[in-house]
């Protein structure tokens, strides 16, 4: 049980770390963007709630081909090691992709902090000016 933890808990890193660097190359892919609109009178907290927005429709859509496809690749796999003499039932249960689904969402949440403090950071007269870093 100690192992499958373990592996659980290097699956939520490694999604923390996906997630957080698409979405801080995101945000400082679309920095001229972002500064246009604070420049055109956006809040930052509109900018804000945006990009959360935006983040969280892909999480949901990444969740809604994610799952299906993890678990038709588990069948396949509990089928392909099946034989004679040793036969695993798949059995997952709707607590289980509960769980992976609200975890996903929390990572997102939780990557999606520094990528709004970068954002936020962005100065405004200097990123419309036409610099191209």
């Amino acid at each position: 049980m100690a192992f499958v933890g373990v592996m659980l808990l290097l699956a939520v890193v490694l999604a923390a770390a996906v997630l957080f660097n698409t979405a801080t190359l995101g945000i400082l892919e679309r920095r001229r963007e972002l500064a246009t609109r604070r420049a055109l009178g956006q809040s930052q907290r509109g900018i804000a709630w945006s990009l959360t927005l935006e983040h969280g429709l892909l999480a949901l859509l990444g969740l809604a081909v994610g799952l299906p496809l993890g678990l038709l690749a588990g069948r396949a796999v509990i089928s392909f090691y099946s034989s004679d003499l040793l036969s695993l039932p798949f059995a997952v249960s709707l607590r289980t992709v509960a769980v992976a689904a609200a975890g996903v969402l929390l990572v997102l949440l939780a990557a999606q902090a520094p990528a709004l403090r970068a954002a936020a950071r962005t100065p405004i007269a200097e990123a419309v000016r036409g610099d191209d870093d």
